[in-house]
């Protein structure tokens, strides 16, 4: 009867857990749905924004085009000391240039060089440079530098309008539109350089450095542009590249560079202005299609959250009739969690003590290979942990250093141990201490002795040798500078050999292995060290 009782109560409450688990079901759904829909929409508004801002950008995009025109007739007019035919062609450009500026939709924003608040006075601004432009009193420097700065204000103006900031998914495409927008604007000001040494005959030092700066700027910005976008290195190739212009237009810039004197020709500077016009319609062309394609983009990708946001409509439709069935499998779901809990509670107790086993045997297993890389050549440690042991090996060359203090047995018998374990000690770090910048390895210590090899285990080439000579230079000099005990004044010296030529090497031992080194090159070092000059 106790247990009908205890069942009853149980179905009741198993009973309210799924009201209280559909209802919880129900406004989940609902919540991941509306935050879904949430994401979707702001990515929705700032794709619109984005393709206002790229229809905006187009629009400065062609005032840019037009000012960069009028900034290389301009610099044809400066260089032929106002030439009549360019006065009328600087002219015609001013009308094209003022009729882009009227077309812009909307004014862009003032930065902190210029303050200009509308279309008019913009144009304003400009009249009143062209005015003493016209009349002759503005040198090149001066033109290029005006042009350049206003530039920069609609430049500007287009690149906080795209917001580079924000992660789109055609981020690259508007890297590559920004970049090209660059390489353009500098193009341009190659474009009224260039034409100046044709008209002049030579670019004065001041113009020819700021030349050579501004075509390797616009060739970087171009390279970075191809670099994000086929699109743009597709369109390129085909224009430029392949039609004739690229080799016409690079045979120029090469003359340019040389900047070799020559004779002043209006013809050549029309030439270049001619090809460079062409080569920066060509970057206009792409520039446009950059525009075009973020576009399509933009609008592919809001169809396609239009799609999601359709499907997420359906999925919240089809999950909210099944809560009710979901309901009904809870009672059974709650009757086996709670079986399920109880031998999971047993499994996690073994798993416990499993896990705890298993990073004991780790913490062994990391102290022994720290041992084992202590003890012998990294390269060797690693073979003889993988495989359990290691074939020796014969080396062609090899350079054998062999180390130990003039008198040590002398100096030994003055000190207390203790004294000569500190002594022996500060004479290894040190030496440890510039082992460490070579490529050497250290074999072996035995009392004063030290033994160090270049070559093997790790092959160097011909390179142990200078290694070696290197490393006996500076640990002379080094423990030099170590005073001995009890003998005021008296640094140790030390007694260096080493030996290059064949050599055999290997792991011996098992307990405790040792990389040992054997061969006559061996012992002929260590006769070179014991009867070297003290």
């Amino acid at each position: 009867m106790i247990f009908k009782l205890n069942q009853h109560t149980s179905i009741k409450r198993m009973s309210k857990d799924a009201f209280v688990m559909q209802t919880g079901l129900k406004m989940s759904v609902m919540i991941k749905f509306y935050l879904c829909e949430l994401r979707l929409r702001t990515t929705f508004r700032k794709n619109l924004v984005v393709k206002e801002n790229v229809q905006f950008s187009v629009e400065i995009g062609d005032i840019l085009h037009e000012l960069q025109s009028e900034r290389g007739t301009s610099a044809f007019f400066i260089s032929t000391h106002g030439d009549e035919e360019y006065h009328d062609k600087l002219k015609e450009q001013f009308i094209e240039t003022d009729e882009a500026i009227i077309n812009l939709s909307k004014w862009v924003p003032s930065n902190n060089v210029i303050r200009i608040n509308s279309r008019q006075e913009f144009i304003d601004y400009l009249w009143e440079f062209r005015t003493d432009l016209l009349k002759d009193y503005v040198n090149l420097t001066e033109m290029i530098s005006f042009y350049s700065t206003v530039n920069y204000l609609l430049e500007s103006a287009m690149v906080r309008s795209m917001n580079m900031e924000v992660a789109y998914t055609y981020w690259s495409e508007l890297i590559a539109y920004e970049m090209l927008l660059f390489s353009k604007e500098h193009a341009s000001i190659e474009r009224a350089l260039g034409g100046t040494y044709y008209t002049k005959g030579k670019l004065p030092k001041q113009y020819y450095i700021w030349y050579i700066e501004t075509r390797r700027l616009s060739k970087e910005f171009l390279s970075q542009s191809i670099w994000y976008s086929t699109f743009a290195k597709t369109v390129i190739t085909s224009l430029y590249n392949d039609n004739g212009l690229s080799d016409s237009l690079e045979r120029m810039r090469q003359e340019i560079t040389s900047n070799r004197l020559r004779n002043s020709s209006l013809e050549a500077g029309n030439d270049w202005f001619d090809n460079m016009t062409a080569f920066i319609d060509i970057l206009k062309i792409v520039q446009d299609g950059f525009a075009f394609n973020i576009n399509q983009h933009v609008s592919d990708e809001n169809n396609s959250l239009e799609e999601k946001l359709a499907a997420k409509s359906v999925q919240l439709v089809v999950a909210i009739s099944m809560l009710p069935i979901v309901a009904l499998l809870v009672r059974g779901i709650v009757k086996v969690s709670i079986e399920l809990r109880n031998r999971t509670l047993d499994l996690e107790s073994k798993k416990r003590q499993t896990d705890r086993l298993l990073i004991e045997l780790e913490d062994e297993r990391a102290r022994t290979e720290n041992l084992l890389h202590q003890v012998l050549p990294q390269s060797i440690a690693k073979t003889l942990i993988e495989k359990g042991h290691v074939v020796p090996e014969a080396f062609e060359s090899a350079t054998i250093m062999f180390t130990d203090v003039v008198d040590f047995t002398t100096i030994s018998s003055m000190c207390t141990p203790i004294e000569v374990i500190s002594m022996l000690n500060k004479l290894y770090s040190t030496m440890d201490e510039r082992v460490e910048i070579y490529d050497v390895y250290k074999v072996e210590t035995i009392g004063d002795a030290y033994m160090v090899t270049s070559g093997l285990p790790n092959r160097n080439g011909g390179q142990h040798v200078t290694e070696i000579a290197q490393l006996s230079l500076e640990l002379r000099d080094a423990l030099n500078k170590i005073m001995v005990p009890h003998r005021k004044n008296e640094t140790i010296r030390l007694r260096i050999g080493f030996n290059t030529g064949p050599c055999a090497a290997g792991v011996v031992g098992h307990k405790m292995p040792k990389y040992c080194v054997f061969g006559d090159t061996v012992n002929t070092a260590s006769r070179m060290e014991s009867t070297s000059l003290r």
